[in-house]
């Protein structure tokens, strides 16, 4: 493989975040799922992930995590990962240092290892680890799904409050302007009405006096006549 297939693995990977819980629970699935035959003939398909295309650099700390993720699926046997890591200890990924290590480790293995045997796992943890992206991306659809319904749901429960909020000040302001007005009217409305007592009272106090005053010109009379 070249070396723009190893790292094409991770580079398409930026928007992914692998919790430790995750990584461990996929590397337990991987272990459990067979290796591919090494007689099994490698597919020719490109491995894609259907993830926005970064033209940034990914960070070390997602790398870092990727990369463990694929450690966690490593199959006791000399295979794949084994020539990767091989190669990348002698110092980058190239034709020569693929080889060497290709080599290297086919001797180590007793020549069990074989190109077909490296073709099949590397193309079995490519399809693992997209196949983990893509469940954690759906995982995270879910999550998105979620919060835009919860928006909703708030949205449509604020604008209720706010509508209602509204009506009530514009209830309120009716109310203010009809009170108002009363208030500058106050006068008008009871001030001839108060007049109009005293005016009573005045007359009362006239008509009570001029009979008092009469009944006492009577009580006179009586007294010198009578």
């Amino acid at each position: 493989m070249s070396s723009d297939q190893f790292g094409g693995i991770f580079g398409k990977l930026k928007g992914l975040v692998f919790t430790d819980e995750y990584l461990q629970q996929q590397a337990e699935v991987a272990k459990s799922a067979p290796v591919p035959s090494a007689t099994t003939a490698p597919s020719k398909a490109p491995i894609t992930v259907s993830v926005p295309t970064y033209t940034e650099a990914p960070e070390e700390d997602m790398l870092t995590k990727v990369r463990s993720l694929v450690e966690k699926m490593n199959k006791p046997e000399i295979d794949f990962l084994e020539v990767w890591n091989a190669a990348e200890a002698m110092g980058s990924i190239s034709e020569s240092t693929v080889k060497n290590a290709f080599v290297a480790l086919k001797i180590a293995s007793a020549n069990k290892l074989s190109k077909e045997n490296v073709l099949s796992s590397g193309e079995f943890y490519c399809a693992e680890l997209k196949n983990a992206l893509e469940s954690d991306i759906a995982g995270k659809v879910q999550q998105k799904e979620k919060l835009a319904e919860s928006k909703n749901q708030s949205s449509n429960t604020l604008s209720k409050e706010v509508s209602d909020l509204n009506r009530q000040i514009a209830e309120l302001q009716n109310q203010l302007a009809q009170k108002s007005e009363k208030l500058r009217n106050i006068d008008a409305d009871f001030n001839p009405k108060l007049a109009a007592i005293d005016q009573k009272i005045v007359q009362g106090q006239s008509a009570v006096t001029a009979v008092i005053q009469e009944m006492q010109n009577v009580l006179q009379i009586v007294e010198k006549a009578v």
